[in-house]
């Protein structure tokens, strides 16, 4: 029907070229859209090329706590709901300063931060904007012996040496401490003593009502009469005690 139609308005050459344009056109179309199916399934495969490598790397997520929404805090490691709300009140009150302001959310301590450290970004001052300053100091000591426990391992390596004891490492740590500050036996408050390690409140108190009894302490070996306080504790201490 349509060729008697062109046969009117066409001639036989005529026809015979449109004919041919409209395989052309025809061939171009299916080849068109041929090609972008393949380079649609192409991409797709190499999408999940590159998903696959990341997910196998297990590539570590920095995450700024300055924006973080919840659920970013809480892939922190010790972080749950109830600490991620904690942040984030207190983010609506105070910008953070640090990574470390972090500390002066109730129930995160040096431990819980040393954990979560190598997952946030690091940004502004180290250590600006926290409160407890000897918070910081924890963290400096943990990681210094961590460093020194890092180094003798590798010296037993070489060397053949045994592994070192826990009560060896305790050791370690305490001499680690020796740049804090210095307690006067005869002045020291509650709080300072406290500081000390193995000094706990009823210690601390302990030494102070002796230290009413007696006057003043007129040596360190002194402490030795305070009930609860032996030598070990006495020895750990010595390096930052003072009349």
């Amino acid at each position: 029907m349509i060729k008697n139609i062109l046969a009117n308005y066409l001639t036989k050459d005529e026809r015979t070229i449109l004919s041919y344009l409209g395989a052309f056109l025809i061939a171009g179309m299916a080849l068109h859209y041929t090609g972008v199916s393949v380079m649609h399934a192409e991409k797709a495969e190499q999408n999940k090329q590159v998903l696959t490598e990341a997910v196998a790397k297990d590539t570590l997520i920095l995450i700024d706590i300055r924006t973080a929404g919840a659920e970013e805090l809480e892939l922190l490691p010790g972080v749950g709901a109830k600490k991620t709300k904690d942040i984030l009140d207190y983010r609506s009150v105070k910008q953070f300063d640090s990574p470390e302001e972090l500390l002066n959310i109730k129930g995160i301590g040096p431990k819980t931060y040393i954990k979560m450290k190598p997952m946030l970004l690091s940004f502004g001052t180290s250590g600006a904007g926290v409160t407890e300053k000897q918070k910081l100091q924890d963290i400096n000591v943990s990681e210094v012996f961590k460093n020194e426990g890092s180094e003798v391992v590798q010296k037993q390596e070489l060397d053949g040496t045994d592994n070192i004891s826990k009560k060896e490492h305790s050791e370690m740590k305490y001499d680690s401490e020796d740049t804090e500050s210095t307690i006067h036996l005869n002045t020291a408050s509650r709080d300072e003593l406290i500081s000390l390690s193995g000094i706990g409140e009823k210690k601390a108190d302990a030494i102070i009502a002796y230290r009413k009894e007696i006057g003043k302490f007129t040596s360190i070996k002194q402490l030795l009469d305070v009930k609860g306080i032996g030598a070990k504790t006495l020895e750990k201490n010595r390096h930052r005690l003072s009349l």
